[in-house]
């Protein structure tokens, strides 16, 4: 899994730099200090636990330009988590799907370190919590600590409207077997005001 990770990395962080840096036309995408935003996103997850299958995310997020360049945001996400419930019986181990929702939310930093006036690479790293109706995963908790970096880029579509794409690791809850690792990727719509 981790060669895999770097890979997807890699090339995500190649694609973002490239679009960066080929930025030809003048949009107003700026990410002044004292500027904010709001957007929209949702995602999709695989994970290394066996018995969680899949994450889904939904929601958004509020930021505030810290400095140039560097944001704070609070997001608030809506999950589903695809798991399987597993059981031990007299002729070995049953699986049982055992779909989980709740919510969450996460304070994350953001660095633009390529901003140019059509496109944008960022890094981001934060944390939070999740809490769900049912353990994540069976044998974890309800209430989950989690951890999160990602590396993404924003596209702008007007002078202040955003389209942002990122590649994420999430970790949720404890790290042990009853914890998930999550690698996906998320897409959003950013209004800046």
């Amino acid at each position: 899994m981790d060669s895999v990770f770097k890979k997807v990395m890699f090339v995500l962080a190649a694609v973002c730099l490239t679009l960066a840096c080929a930025a030809g036309a003048v949009l107003a995408q700026q990410f002044k200090q004292g500027s904010t935003y709001a957007e929209a996103r949702g995602g999709v997850y695989g994970t290394t636990n066996e018995n969680v299958n899949v994450i889904a995310t939904y929601g958004g997020a509020f930021g505030y330009y810290a400095l140039n360049n560097v944001a704070i945001e609070a997001e608030g996400l809506g999950y589903y988590v695809d798991q399987n419930k597993v059981t031990t019986t007299k002729a070995g181990e049953s699986k049982k799907d055992d779909q989980a929702s709740g919510g969450g939310v996460n304070v994350i930093a953001k660095w633009h370190m390529v901003a140019t006036p059509l496109a944008s690479m960022y890094v981001g790293a934060g944390g939070g919590g999740v809490w769900t109706d049912k353990n994540i995963a069976y044998n974890g908790d309800k209430n989950n600590w989690t951890g999160l970096a990602e590396m993404g880029m924003t596209v702008s579509l007007s002078n202040s409207v955003n389209l942002r794409a990122a590649g994420r690791y999430q970790h949720i809850g404890a790290f042990a077997d009853t914890g998930v690792n999550a690698l996906g990727g998320n897409l959003g719509l950013m209004f800046s005001f």
